[in-house]
């Protein structure tokens, strides 16, 4: 996903007192669209501060993206560090870049699901026990220090 520079439009977000937090909320699936309003609610956040340390914890990998495109447009890329989650190879390329502001992504390996459940799935029609009342998948935070550990280069 190639990212333009952030436009600033109507954003629903909650700002406290001290400037320190931006919550942004966004009900819709996430598309391009959806990217270019966190990249805006940032922009916005950006313009009211002047912190020099900024952790943007992002709820989806696009939202991280737009956000690490408003710090660019804002020409203040060294003043956060952004993580976001699912792993998407967008994310994995931009942690990939030689100081990338973007330090982390949780990944979930779906990729992995069907090969865990495949057990447990033999296990119920097998009617062994104990059979887990709940089935728990390992997560992992992604760096450019460890992609290469769960990824193929």
């Amino acid at each position: 996903m190639s990212h333009e520079p952030c436009h600033q439009g109507n954003s629903s977000r909650n700002q406290d007192p001290a400037g320190g937090l931006l919550l942004l909320r966004r009900k819709a699936p996430l598309t391009r669209r959806s990217v270019a309003y966190f990249c805006s609610g940032a922009h916005n956040h950006l313009k009211g501060t002047n912190a020099k340390r900024i952790l943007v914890s992002a709820i989806f990998d696009p939202s991280a993206l737009g956000a690490l495109q408003a710090f660019k447009d804002a020409d203040r890329l060294e003043d956060c560090a952004i993580v976001g989650q699912n792993g998407s190879i967008e994310a994995l390329l931009q942690m990939r870049k030689p100081n990338s502001r973007l330090i982390g992504s949780v990944a979930y390996f779906p990729e992995r699901y069907g090969e865990q459940l495949m057990g447990l799935t033999s296990d119920i029609l097998a009617k062994r026990s104990p059979i887990p009342s709940a089935v728990f998948i390992k997560h992992q935070l992604l760096t450019a220090g460890n992609i290469k550990q769960h990824y193929e280069a």
